[in-house]
């Protein structure tokens, strides 16, 4: 019977403890997540991006207070007096299989507690650490820009300025909602927007300027500066281009560019360089800024700034030649003489490649056709060679009696070419022969062929239809109209027993034009004889006739060699070209062209470069692209801190890279002033990609140049 209520005391008691270890079970889940809350203000604290104070953290501790004390009573029961009580008076209730499950909670508890607050702790000593490096940097960042602020703020700066400090703006730009200083969240605001803020900044500077120096604006030379004139002189960028059409006042824009700089800016003259592109405007400039200025500026062209960096590094001047269109004229007149394949390739080069033609299909209608090849030369070689008859021939060296006849034209340019295949390859024809049989009638005229081949008694027309027999480019009514001709003609030589020989346009946008024709003429059993190319260039060459196209192809020679040597190429380039040019995508017609206009230059180069060192002397750019080097080497230093180049328009690669190889020895700023299309040097090697695409040339951003209009 003792045993029983023993056990019944027993059960009930064990059910008493249980109760109670659940209940202190429910305190511990509690404080469980309280920790948990800890663990996560460590983790935002570690996003802050302002300050954490120790009243914060006296904040966290007082409201976790509860959480404290019951970690500093170091016993699981000590949630409450109930419990303390309870396993007090029941010692052997801490040996129960729950009060240890609770123990082990506990200790776990305590453990996480001690860590979250050790990370707290941590956070709020690394946080607070980086958040001031950070601070500092913005600190930095808006000292620099106040700094650039007080004069004009040169795009150039903004990049470097965004790198330096792209760390912090990242850090800052996490949490920006955090941020309680006011000079980061400028900071972040300024970095952000830094290019809008620099425009408006510049414009400020710029209104600033014009206003403090209105008294020297209105007096340079005696003339007042119009607005957009001094705009253009305050502007400050790194790089500045001046667009400045006829009459717009360059020279004057100049002057006060120099008189600013001098005056307002404190640049000494020996730091400003002025360029000009001939003697005369040189000269003209130096009269009117040393002369009427009193600023005895550095005004040079570039032949006597080539010569000059030569002369310091070299100590003598070379000969410098400049007559390559002289040279040009003796080659054609003599040289070319001494190589048949040379000559031949000159002239199939004017017959076939002289023009860039256009498909039809490129046109919308057929204005925008007449309008694009109405300065094309539709004339045939036939044609060129009948004009001027002479009675010489060329080992005479041109001497007789000449008479001058009416030459050949045709309608189109791939008719041009079918004529000067035929002419070329001794294929006697006609054009526009009338037909033998009368064939007017209400609805046509008496038919003319496009060519008669009389030796085979052959007709050859060439339709302008794509590959689906179509002319999109001309409207319904045209089209139909152009259609049915072609069915007519078709008709006609088949009734009256005549042979015709069809060529089409799509050949031509295709590249097969003269491969498909000289197809049709073999199947015909033509025969091929190749012309007198000697003769036909005597004739086309006739220096008091000479041809009018023919002397732009002298000019494109001319044109080319000079960018060939401004850019520092040489003999072996063509090699090189010629080999990009067999992988380049363009179309077979390009491709050849370019082909056949490199073989026939590279002779008359190394002609040229012959005459060159026969003479003991160098050219223009041979000059310039030296002096580029002594600079580049630095044999030569300078001291300026601004570059003006007049007539910018008129550059060339190899004027240019000198430019650019003194703008980065001394780092400083360039104004050009120029306008792209007035240009009296354009055969003469200018490249004009170097004003239109300043920038880009100068190795930098749109943003970091500065255009300004005169016009």
């Amino acid at each position: 019977m003792v045993n029983i209520i023993e056990s019944v005391i027993g059960y009930f008691q064990n059910r008493k403890i249980k109760k109670e270890c659940q209940r202190v079970g429910k305190y511990i889940n509690s404080f469980e997540w309280t920790v948990a809350s800890l663990k996560s203000i460590a983790n935002d604290f570690s996003k802050r991006r302002s300050l954490i104070t120790d009243d914060e953290i006296s904040g966290v501790l007082l409201k976790y207070n509860d959480l404290k004390q019951y970690i500093d009573g170091n016993n699981v029961a000590n949630v409450d007096e109930q419990s303390r009580s309870f396993f007090i008076a029941r010692s052997g209730a801490i040996a129960s299989k729950e009060y240890l499950e609770l123990t082990k909670r506990y200790q776990k508890l305590k453990g996480n507690y001690v860590t979250a607050l050790t990370n707290i702790e941590k956070a709020h000593f690394a946080q607070n650490q980086v958040v001031e490096q950070h601070t500092v940097q913005a600190t930095q960042f808006l000292k620099k820009v106040n700094l650039y602020r007080q004069d004009y703020f040169v795009h150039s700066r903004i990049q470097p300025l965004k790198e330096s400090f792209l760390e912090s703006f990242n850090f800052f730009q996490g949490n920006v909602a955090d941020i309680k200083d006011g000079s980061v969240k400028t900071f972040v605001d300024y970095y952000d927007q830094l290019d809008r803020y620099v425009e408006s900044w510049n414009t400020e500077y710029i209104q600033d300027q014009l206003l403090k120096q209105q008294q020297l604006f209105n007096n340079i030379d005696g003339k007042a500066l119009d607005q957009q004139q001094r705009i253009a002189v305050v502007t400050d960028e790194d790089n500045n281009l001046v667009l400045a059409g006829a009459g717009s006042g360059k020279t004057l824009t100049i002057s006060g560019k120099v008189k600013y700089l001098v005056d307002v800016k404190g640049i000494s003259p020996s730091e400003i360089l002025l360029i000009s592109f001939t003697r005369k405007s040189a000269n003209e400039m130096a009269e009117r800024i040393k002369g009427k200025l009193d600023v005895p500026v550095d005004v040079k062209t570039f032949h006597k700034l080539g010569l000059g960096i030569i002369g310091q590094v070299t100590r003598s001047t070379p000969d410098v030649f400049d007559d390559l269109p002289k040279v040009l004229d003796n080659y054609f007149k003599d040289k070319i003489f001494d190589d048949g394949s040379q000559i031949k390739n000159l002239i199939e080069f004017f017959g076939y490649y002289i023009s860039i033609p256009k498909d039809y299909s490129e046109f919308n209608n057929l204005g925008e056709y007449h309008d694009y090849y109405k300065n094309i030369d539709f004339e045939t070689l036939k044609g060129k060679v009948n004009k001027t008859v002479f009675a010489e021939q060329a080992a005479g060296r041109l001497a007789g009696q000449k008479r001058t006849i009416n030459g050949e034209t045709v309608k189109s340019f791939e008719e041009t070419l079918i004529a000067n295949f035929l002419f070329l390859n001794g294929v006697s024809y006609e054009y526009e022969r009338m037909y033998p049989f009368n064939t007017a009638d209400e609805f046509h005229r008496q038919y003319k062929p496009d060519f008669y081949l009389p030796d085979y008694d052959l007709y050859l027309e060439h339709f302008g239809v794509d590959e689906h027999n179509r002319t999109p480019w001309l409207s319904p009514v045209e089209e139909q109209k152009y259609l049915e001709d072609m069915v007519w003609k078709r008709g006609i030589h088949s009734e009256k027993g005549t042979t015709l020989i069809e060529t089409y346009s799509h050949y031509n946008k295709n590249g097969v034009l003269l491969e498909k024709l000289k197809e049709k003429l073999i199947a015909h059993q033509v025969k091929f004889r190749e012309a007198d190319y000697q003769a036909i260039f005597t004739k086309i060459y006739d220096i008091e006739n000479q041809d009018r196209y023919f002397k732009e192809l002298v000019k494109l020679i001319n044109s080319f060699l000079g960018l060939f040597k401004s850019n520092g190429f040489g003999e072996t380039h063509f090699t090189l070209f010629l080999e990009e040019n067999k992988k380049s995508a363009a179309s077979a017609f390009t491709k050849m062209r370019t082909k056949m206009f490199m073989e026939m230059v590279q002779p008359i180069f190394i002609h040229y470069q012959e005459e060159l060192r026969r003479n003991k002397a160098i050219d223009f750019n041979d000059m310039i692209n030296m002096a580029t080097d002594y600079v580049k080497a630095e044999k030569i230093r300078f001291d300026y801190k601004y570059i003006m180049i007049d007539e910018y328009q008129d550059i060339s690669t190899s004027r240019f890279e000198l430019i650019k190889a003194i703008k980065d020895q001394t780092n400083a700023k360039v104004m050009c002033v120029g306008d792209d299309w007035q240009s009296i040097y354009r055969f003469a090697g200018s490249d004009i990609q170097l004003f239109t695409k300043f920038g880009e040339f100068f190795w930098i951003s749109p943003a970091d140049e500065n255009r300004a209009d005169l016009s």
